[in-house]
């Protein structure tokens, strides 16, 4: 499949990646088709690029790469909507912002998007409180580390 796209033009992405967040993203509900790419084979940051609105992309992390004892647990209701019950079932991504600096992220760890891995079906959830707190800052040169995932149903 072919995406046009602001940030890297006309790609190429694979059918059997997209991923389908049929709820959408807080604040941009219609768009439900996406895919990760990745900018720099070294850094722990992706794009999560929508496939139907060129515009639209978000600076992703795995959680888990830049915070090692972050914690999420799904609701019953909602590992049902996933199909996933255990941690190797789920991609978690939590969306970054670089800001005008550039030079440190902030991380938004209380409404994380999560996939499952194998259906590539999505849904962001938001954490209340009692789940996770909210964004931490992260410097912008990470690089890819390994990290203990935590993530269990309810």
């Amino acid at each position: 499949m072919i995406i046009e796209t602001t940030r890297f033009g006309r790609i190429e992405v694979d059918d059997k990646s997209l991923i389908n967040l049929q709820r959408g993203i807080i604040g941009y509900e219609d768009a439900t088709e996406f895919c990760i790419l990745r900018e720099h084979p070294d850094s722990v940051f992706n794009w999560l690029q929508c496939t139907t609105r060129p515009d639209l992309a978000l600076l992703v992390v795995d959680p888990w790469e830049v915070a090692p004892d972050y914690h999420i647990e799904l609701s019953p209701v909602e590992a049902d909507y996933l199909d996933a019950y255990h941690s190797e079932d789920i991609l978690a991504l939590t969306v970054a912002d670089a800001g005008s600096n550039d030079c440190e992220v902030t991380i938004n760890f209380a409404c994380p998007i999560i996939i499952n891995s194998k259906s590539l079906t999505g849904l962001q959830v938001v954490l209340d409180g009692e789940r996770q707190s909210t964004g931490r800052s992260q410097p912008r040169k990470s690089t890819t580390g390994t990290a203990r995932r935590t993530a269990k149903a309810a």
